[in-house]
């Protein structure tokens, strides 16, 4: 199991705040912007706020949730048919899109293993089969879309065998279920809390070295999220974990500059 990380944009172009109507089918995409991280795309969105969105970007890292799962994202074009031909309905009404992130730095079988996974933990979830109700996006728009075979046929990665990969992964020790707890209510061995955006850098550097998530203050669940919390910026007050490692400062700079003593 992987650990989804929920970091919500804010409400504009790309977030409507628009509830989902039942969801039907996911829609398979890749970010098309070689090297660009899921934290890179929601940075981008959150600050951009384009008229398009997607729900989670993945990379070798994240699965990072930046629009509610009840929420419409805006990620396959209202006029194209073919969605409603295969669903009896527009994919932005009724679909949850997932971005998978590759290219540059990023770890394509390590995102490729999350983006398996998450298709899968879709399916139990929102109680649908691979082989029915995931479509590409290139199959929904193959006039200006090739997207996400674009990226998979450059790892050696055909449609048919990720199909197959997400039914072995839906299918994993026969009933397994692979949703377990609420992600809301697992506790985490280690997790980061950052700040604001400023300490992000650094703690990617952090998250690297000690193999924990990264959370923003908004984003942050409360309660007893983790063990061991690493606060890189901002107060620990009110913070509850078995044990919290307080890494912060005065500026950005000092903030740096404790957690590159304590990486040593």
């Amino acid at each position: 199991m992987y650990h989804i990380t929920k970091d919500y944009i804010r409400k504009g172009n790309s977030r409507s705040g628009q509830r989902i109507n039942k969801v039907r089918f996911i829609v398979s995409h890749d970010t098309g912007n070689p090297g660009s991280t899921a934290y890179n795309n929601q940075r981008y969105f959150n600050n951009s706020q384009p008229s398009a969105s997607a729900h989670t970007f993945i990379d070798d890292k994240y699965i990072l949730e930046i629009i509610p799962l009840t929420e419409k994202a805006w990620h396959v074009q209202y006029n194209k048919p073919r969605d409603n031909q295969l669903f009896g309905a527009d994919a932005n009404d009724a679909a949850i899109g997932v971005e998978l992130c590759h290219g540059g730095k990023i770890n394509f079988n390590e995102a490729y293993k999350r983006y398996v996974w998450y298709h899968a933990y879709l399916c139990k979830k929102f109680n649908l089969q691979p082989q029915k109700h995931i479509v590409a996006h290139k199959t929904l728009d193959p006039q200006r879309r090739s997207d996400p075979e674009s990226a998979l046929n450059r790892y050696g990665v055909t449609w048919s065998k990720f199909i197959n990969d997400v039914e072995k992964e839906f299918n994993n020790d026969g009933k397994k279920e692979l949703i377990g707890k609420k992600e809301e209510d697992d506790v985490l061995d280690k997790a980061i809390l950052i700040g604001g955006f400023p300490d992000f850098a650094v703690a990617e550097v952090l998250a690297a070295r000690i193999k924990a998530p990264i959370y923003t203050r908004a984003a942050y669940p409360g309660g007893k999220v983790t063990k061991e919390l690493y606060v890189v910026g901002g107060s620990t007050a009110g913070l509850q974990a078995d044990k919290v490692i307080n890494l912060s400062g005065e500026d950005r700079f000092a903030v740096a500059e404790a957690v590159n003593k304590f990486l040593g």
